[in-house]
Formats: structure tokens, sequence, C-alpha cells
């Protein structure tokens, strides 16, 4: 990458986009779409896809896929093994995370294989533009990629503007998360589920009782609206209720 200097222009919409971000989004999944729109705007990304991996477990899920981006196999390929890397690194690895430096993650002390040196940096991916983000609070990996609009490349400046605010983005990421991420969800699933619903039916409870959307917890669960749908319809008799505001209702009265 140039080192072409950003103009005063460039800095006054980083430091624009940088306030937008920083405001308390209500969930991840809701703040994945502000980033998104505002990629289209400050770097004319023309197509935007967000993953996130559960670092204990190593299972990926996207958040958000907007416009066509097929990224090259060998991109894909890149990705698993990272994602995979620093789930479950190799015995011979330290499993202590990078010392962070203010919103930097310093990886000298890192070997060249290892699979953090690629935190919280751009990753040039043929004409895409990629990043991971990692979150140690809850452990999370998140996987960010752009495309150029029309089919074309972007300029320097797009890409030094994207690196800019990759660099500021695992601190916004960790405020998002640990705000929107449910402190016990797992107790909260047993505990629907004790009412004879099954343990799917219980985690799509579970976020309709966090306020959640249909549509928000597709995105979560990696479903689609209408298998949200089919669960809490099957859930409702269950439960004895009717609809989504009397399940609330009757699971906030309940023992």
């Amino acid at each position: 990458m140039s080192d072409q200097r950003l103009s005063a222009s460039h800095w006054s919409t980083i430091n624009q986009a940088l306030e937008v971000l920083n405001i308390p989004w209500d969930s991840a999944v809701s703040f994945c779409f502000g980033l998104s729109g505002l990629l289209k705007v400050v770097v004319e990304a023309g197509a935007t896809r967000i993953g996130c991996s559960d670092l204990i477990l190593g299972e990926r899920k996207t958040v958000l896929a907007e416009g066509s981006l097929d990224l090259h196999r060998e991109a894909l390929a890149l990705l698993d093994q990272k994602i995979a890397q620093c789930a479950k690194p190799p015995l011979n690895w330290n499993r202590a995370k990078p010392v962070e430096r203010g919103f930097l993650v310093d990886t000298n002390q890192w070997e060249q294989e290892s699979p953090y040196s690629a935190l919280n940096k751009v990753l040039p991916l043929g004409p895409d533009l990629g990043a991971l983000v990692a979150l140690w609070q809850p452990p999370i990996l998140i996987d960010l990629f752009i495309a150029p609009g029309n089919g074309g490349k972007f300029l320097v400046h797009q890409q030094q503007t994207f690196n800019v605010l990759m660099q500021h983005l695992g601190e916004i990421c960790r405020r998002v998360w640990a705000r929107t991420t449910a402190p016990n969800t797992e107790g909260l699933c047993r505990r629907i589920q004790q009412k004879g619903v099954t343990a799917r039916e219980a985690e799509v409870l579970s976020w309709v009782l966090q306020g959640k959307s249909n549509h928000e917890i597709a995105l979560i669960m990696d479903i689609s609206v209408q298998t949200v749908k089919n669960h809490l319809r099957s859930a409702y008799p269950k439960l004895g209720v009717e609809n989504r505001t009397s399940a609330i209702t009757s699971f906030l009265t309940s023992p």
C-alpha cells in the first residue's frame, strides 16, 4: 500500500465516521448494518460481508452480507485457516492474547506463523479488502470484507481510509459486543426449556425476550426469517400463548 498521505478532507470524513460508529448501538447486528452503510459512503464499498466466530467453539456465523461479494477461493481458505488457528491453535503456541497498545495489537513478540499477526490489519485479497478484529471479552473474532463498487478497484486513499478505520474498530467493537451480549444466554435458554420447548425454540425465544426482531434473530442464529417464525409458531402453544407479546409477558410473570 502506498504511503500517500490522506488529505484534510479525508481525515474529516474519517472523524465523522468514527463519531457515528461510537454511538450507543442497541445491538451488534444494527452496528454491523451501520458500519456497512458507512463503508459504502466513506470508501465506496460495493459489497460488505461481516462474520463473527466464537473463539472457544471455533464456530463462525455470518452477521451481515450486503451486495455481491465473491471472495477468491484462496481468500476463503485463508479466512477459514485464521479462524481455526485463532480458535484452536496448536499446542506449541502460546494461547495468551497479544499485548494491546492503544487501538492496535502489538504482534512483534509473536512468530511470523502466529494467526494473531493478522489481527487489526488490512488484508488485501485481490481487489477486495478484509480485516480480522479480535475481542477477548467475550472471546470473539470478527471478520470484515469489502469489495469495490462497479467491479473496479479501491483507490489508494480509500485503502488508507479503511486501514485507519480498522485501527479503531477493535475498541469500538469491544464496547458494542460487551454492551449487547447477554450475560447468561445459556442460563436463560435452560430456564425456557423447562417450559417444554426444544433447545432451538428456547434459543429463539431467548432472543425474543432480549427484544430482538425476527430479522435480527435470523442474522444472529444464521437461519432464515421463516425458520424463526416456524420455531415461534411451534413454541407458542407449548407456552400456552398466542403471540410474541404474550410470550414475553408469560415468561416475565412466571416464577
